[in-house]
């Protein structure tokens, strides 16, 4: 497979380039910063919503608990 051929460049074109390269950059790092903070949102909904969940399963087990506990104290 042959190799592209090398374009030189001029200075104003290498100067146009290096800006276009630096918008994309600048772009793509405040992308990241919003995926970033967006994804800390979720983790922190998600650890409120793990948190409820969890006295919600501590609650119904202690409601299967006495359950059981009033049905062994009947027979």
């Amino acid at each position: 497979m042959a190799r592209a051929k090398s374009q030189i460049l001029s200075k104003e074109d290498l100067k146009t380039a290096k800006t276009e390269a630096k918008a994309a950059l600048k772009e793509a790092q405040a992308t990241a910063k919003a995926a970033a903070g967006a994804r800390k949102t979720l983790d922190k909904d998600y650890n409120a919503a793990v948190k409820v969940s969890d006295k919600e399963m501590l609650a119904a087990e202690k409601a299967v608990a006495k359950a059981q506990a009033d049905l062994d104290a009947l027979t």
